[in-house]
């Protein structure tokens, strides 16, 4: 199953989803199941915030000719299922257990499209699902896409069969599982993030196409010890995706900082840290990031709060509390992409929730442990033209700045640590300069 969304995840006005195939000589049809959810209904029907759901096949050759299989948008949908304004008809109301970020959902239930293909038996085509916001990126609209498949006809029987995927072109990707050596690892507190791991395996699965779940490793961990041995153990190079479920500061992922040991109520303080000394605040032990073994690594993700601060960028800060001292050397994901052969890190400047039910992040409502390290960091930062304003900073009428969200760090052409992220529309790019000796 796939999902395509218009503000799920890490889209935010337009999902697609694209599969390269191959049309058998006796194909009849091409079938296919799909569900909409949407925050627009019902109180946006007949409006002009009518975000459509669209599926073309693009016959590949020099004409390139793209015939639509399936053009609906929000209002033709409630005109399918009676619904208004006010009266939902036939729609499903699935909230409060689905909740996207403004509104209710409700969802068409599935549905199963058949689109006659003997005119195009024998060729190849790329087939495409996408929807988009219309207006406004306030209400979500997703797409939910199962079954995909080919009613062929063999011989005189007329038997509808579902095809081999083995039957599609090679070039497959997602949703389509054939992918057998590929291999990723899930690290997750299984105290807190235990629902949003096993869906990210399930969706890492697909996103790569893998034959099998077990190539998606699910590591529960509950000690610093067993991050460490468990990363030193990982395949040391071709990994496409490693991803973190924890709670996190800008300076350090904590593994558990509520364990009681033996019962006598101490607390057992877990953490990785980009402090040199090895400690976070009130740990006296803490494992740096930057001595865990090197590992080749397509996409590293860190769902954890803050990992990604941009103000924490190149920055050292000394932060004392109650005569004990934290020396911070730049943030999470910094420390990651340094000492990591890893093509891009994701890291998040901001306090994170998940849409409910899955993985996908977003930036959360309460932003106070944002606000709070970012005062920690108002006498150190280095200050940078960054599009949002760094520090603790007010409006007018006294309304705090909101983070951007995800932020993207990579390496470009010449080994210069860069990151990017998006800020009203526009991607900003920033430069990353290296003053870890504390020099201006």
């Amino acid at each position: 199953m796939g999902i395509i969304s218009t503000g799920l995840g890490y889209t935010l006005e337009h999902g697609e989803l694209k599969q390269r195939i191959f049309i058998p000589e006796y194909a009849n049809k091409l079938i296919f199941d799909w569900n909409v959810l949407s925050e627009e209904f019902l109180e946006w029907i007949g409006s002009r915030y009518n975000d459509p759901f669209v599926v073309t096949i693009t016959l590949e050759g020099e004409n390139g000719q793209e015939v639509k299989i399936l053009d609906l948008d929000i209002n033709k949908i409630a005109s399918m299922f009676n619904a208004t304004e006010t009266n939902g008809g036939n729609l499903i109301n699935v909230s409060p257990e689905i909740v996207f970020d403004k509104g209710d959902v409700w969802m068409t239930d599935w549905q199963t499209t058949e689109f006659d293909v003997t005119p195009f038996r024998g060729q190849n085509a790329v087939l495409k699902f996408s929807v988009k916001d219309v207006v406004d990126t306030i209400y979500t609209t997703a797409v939910l896409i199962d079954n995909i498949r080919f009613d062929v006809n063999y011989g005189y029987s007329g038997r509808p069969v579902e095809v081999d995927p083995l039957m599609f072109s090679k070039d497959f990707s997602r949703g389509i599982f054939n992918n057998t050596k590929g291999i990723s690892y899930i690290f997750y507190d299984p105290k807190n993030f235990k629902s949003q791991a096993e869906f990210a395996r399930k969706w890492v699965r697909f996103k790569n196409g893998y034959k099998s779940i077990e190539q998606v490793k699910a590591i529960q961990v509950e000690t610093e010890e067993v991050f460490g041995k468990e990363w030193n153990n990982m395949k040391d190079d071709g990994i496409d995706d490693v991803i973190l479920f924890f709670h996190g500061k800008y300076y350090a992922i904590m593994i558990n900082n509520d364990r009681d040991i033996d019962g006598d109520k101490k607390t057992d303080k877990e953490n990785l840290t980009v402090n040199p000394d090895g400690k976070t605040l009130h740990d006296d032990s803490a494992t740096e990031i930057r001595k865990l073994k090197e590992k080749k690594i397509k996409e590293l993700v860190l769902l954890s709060c803050n990992n990604g601060l941009l103000d924490a960028i190149d920055t050292k800060a000394t932060i004392s509390e109650k005569d004990k001292k934290l020396v911070t050397l730049g943030n999470v994901a910094q420390a990651f992409l340094e000492t990591q052969d890893v093509e891009k890190v994701e890291g998040f400047d901001g306090s994170l929730s998940f849409f409910g039910g899955t993985c996908f992040p977003r930036i959360a409502l309460d932003q106070s442990s944002f606000y709070e390290q970012l005062e920690q960091l108002e006498n150190y930062k280095r200050h940078k033209n960054f599009p949002r304003p760094v520090g603790l900073s007010y409006n007018p009428f006294g309304i705090k700045v909101l983070p951007v969200g995800k932020v993207i760090y990579f390496k470009d052409r010449n080994g210069k640590t860069k990151c990017s992220y998006k800020c009203d529309k526009f991607l900003v790019e920033i430069e990353v300069i290296g003053n870890y000796d504390g020099k201006e």
